[in-house]
């Protein structure tokens, strides 16, 4: 069984064979499904897809509306938004951050303050340190 984070390593062994183009057309895909059901708006939640989402905003081919959301694990990485509140063309922007602060609840991994009943444990933090001091330039935080 794979839990939370426990996935991470996985996914950056198959991200890292993903080329720029690779993602930029997988982001199309996703665009032209949203048209072809009559959706104009979405919340992106990704976390490697903001340059390919900036490269079709630059070319004038976003032709919905995109609100971004940046994980917070890649906050140092070049796919994190340059600063709160930036706008790409017409259509995209980004004003959040996702941070995914413990568990959950059915998974018996969310952080309690005690033991699951029947268990030794009370869950996980994604985040162990004290407190996560966010830099983030007037962001809007979403946890889960």
């Amino acid at each position: 069984m794979v839990a939370e984070t426990a996935i991470d390593p996985f996914r950056e062994l198959v991200i890292a064979s993903w080329t720029s183009e690779d993602i930029k057309t997988q982001v199309q895909l996703g665009i032209q499904a949203c048209l072809e059901n009559g959706v104009t708006t979405a919340h992106a939640l990704e976390d490697i897809t903001w340059p390919a989402y900036c490269q079709l905003a630059e070319e004038d081919a976003l032709p919905i509306r995109i609100f971004y959301s940046a994980y917070y694990s890649q906050k140092d990485k070049d796919s994190f938004p340059e600063y709160a509140g930036v706008q790409k063309g017409e259509f995209l922007t980004c004003d959040r951050i996702k941070l995914f602060a413990d568990g959950s609840l059915g998974g018996c991994t969310a952080a309690l303050s005690q033991n699951y009943r029947g268990m030794e444990d009370k869950g996980i933090l994604v985040h162990p340190q004290v407190g996560v001091v966010l830099h983030t330039d007037n962001l809007q935080l979403s946890s889960r």
